[in-house]
């Protein structure tokens, strides 16, 4: 159902709303179309809550500056950054047709081995092109990965939410009284997903991003998501997590992404590239 005019968050923006697509703790998420150009892409619109709040408007804006830099086919891009006339800060991205990878697994629960190595390769290309700037995304998980309906070709990948980005190398540079939205000692991401450094508060590099892949890639195959303590005891003893077909082929790579010790990880996207199976 279409927002009503005073519904409406970007009346008096470039854009209208034409549909509520999501709320969550953040922001509001709307299917909007340009005025002057008429296409349509969606924008992310921060709470009015948190409007005033430098943590998260400092978050959002590394999110635009992020991904509007940042160019590549399996990562969303980010077109616009701007306020609303109530002054919440948006920004606006490509239109998706298609769901999260979340949705895709409520539905199906496993993936088989050729989908979920294919998807994992895109992932893969995405973080390499974020971490060779110095982003680590620290929030990889199925429902920050969204199957995007291509025509005349199968789904693909689509990285979604840098807001919890850490910019390593000041390639989303901030302005010098912009406040950092996180520190060390502060734990961000999600339950389940997270590392073992970022679970314990440390500060994370690429190889955070690497383990939550090394997660991904399981529960698409397994429909589980193996806990520290399983990584540590049965998983490593008897893979019991995997199917038997893959155990000999998949299971090596995933148990060196899901390394506890960083050091003893892959140290980089296309090492872990490398090492998936042929298709």
């Amino acid at each position: 159902m279409s927002p009503t005019e005073s519904e409406d968050p970007l009346r008096g923006t470039r854009y209208r709303a034409v549909d509520r697509l999501g709320m969550g703790t953040m922001g509001e998420v709307f299917l909007v179309e340009h005025l002057a150009l008429g296409r349509r892409f969606v924008a992310k619109v921060l709470h009015s809550r948190h409007s005033q709040s430098d943590e998260y408007v400092a978050r959002l804006r590394r999110e635009a500056r992020t991904l509007g830099q940042i160019r590549h086919p399996n990562i969303v891009a980010v077109t616009d950054f701007d306020l609303t006339q109530s002054g919440r800060p948006f920004i606006v991205m490509e239109y998706l047709d298609g769901h999260t990878l979340a949705d895709e697994l409520k539905t199906r629960r496993q993936l088989p081995e050729s989908e979920v190595l294919t998807y994992t390769r895109q992932i893969l290309s995405a973080l390499a092109a974020a971490h060779v700037n110095g982003v680590v995304h620290r929030d990889v998980k199925p429902q920050n990965l969204f199957l995007h309906s291509r025509a005349g070709a199968s789904p693909g990948i689509k990285v979604l939410d840098f807001g919890a980005a850490r910019d390593t190398q000041g390639f989303a540079a901030q302005s010098p009284d912009e406040p950092r939205a996180t520190s060390t000692g502060t734990v961000v991401g999600t339950l389940g997903y997270l590392s073992p450094e970022g679970a314990d508060g440390r500060r994370v590099d690429p190889r955070a991003d690497l383990y939550a892949v090394g997660l991904v890639l399981t529960v698409m195959l397994s429909g589980n998501l193996p806990t520290p303590q399983s990584v540590q005891s049965s998983f490593v003893e008897s893979d019991l997590l995997l199917p038997k077909r893959l155990r000999s082929a998949i299971a090596p790579v995933i148990l060196k992404a899901l390394a506890f010790d960083p050091d003893r990880r892959f140290q980089r996207a296309e090492e872990f590239l490398d090492a998936l199976p042929a298709p």
